[in-house]
């Protein structure tokens, strides 16, 4: 919420309309639609009558043409044991009225790392191609936004740790290349990682007494 406290807006002289206008400027990431702001005013007298004919004006924060193909990913858990599987969900959104089709999506993976299956809550069951730990996957469709709500496709799977990986912190690459109609492509949640690490282990004696 941002707030401006003790704003002067003069009285009108000689029949003129006097405003002070607000100019702001806004960065918007990590988010599958469009947001509407709302505007209130008060004063000592109390709150400030909106203009005759308009109720609750919002401002759309995102272009209404032409909207970006979210790629969101997400990894469950962030920690694993070597020899121990974790979930990729990787979610594509399409704010546009129109559906938009992927003509490919590729995941590669860390050394030491192997796709195991897609998990029945996929919303794509075919199973990747693999090359080199990467996964591609081809000709994916996302369905078109319905009312304010983005359409969206999601890719769940299930990746194993090899008991050979090193103990460390790793990182995924995700990659659309090419979508019809031509759209561009945000990328959030690149940077998420999983720890590769053994849980510590307490020993506590057991004494029975007889």
């Amino acid at each position: 919420m941002l707030t401006w406290e003790n704003l002067t807006v003069e009285r009108p002289r000689s029949g003129q309309q006097i405003q002070l206008d607000l100019g702001i400027r806004l960065q918007v990431g990590g988010v599958l639609g469009r947001l509407p702001t709302n505007v209130e005013v008060n004063t000592p007298d109390g709150l400030v009558p909106l203009k005759e004919g308009e109720v609750d004006p919002n401002v759309s924060v995102c272009d209404d043409t032409v909207q970006n193909l979210t790629v969101l990913k997400e990894i469950n858990p962030r920690r694993a044991q070597p020899g121990e599987e974790f979930v990729y969900l990787i979610t594509l959104g399409n704010d546009n009225a129109g559906a938009v089709n992927v003509t490919s999506l590729r995941e590669q993976l860390p050394a030491n790392f192997t796709f195991v299956e897609m998990m029945p809550e996929s919303g794509i069951s075919q199973a990747p191609t693999i090359s080199d730990g990467r996964l591609e996957w081809r000709r994916i469709p996302v369905p078109r936004k319905e009312g304010d709500v983005p359409g969206r496709t999601e890719l769940r799977f299930r990746v194993r740790v090899e008991r050979s990986a090193q103990l460390a912190t790793y990182s995924s690459n995700t990659t659309v290349t090419g979508t019809t109609p031509t759209v561009p492509v945000e990328y959030i949640g690149q940077d998420v990682q999983i720890r590769v690490a053994y849980e510590n282990e307490i020993y506590l004696p057991l004494i029975v007494r007889r």
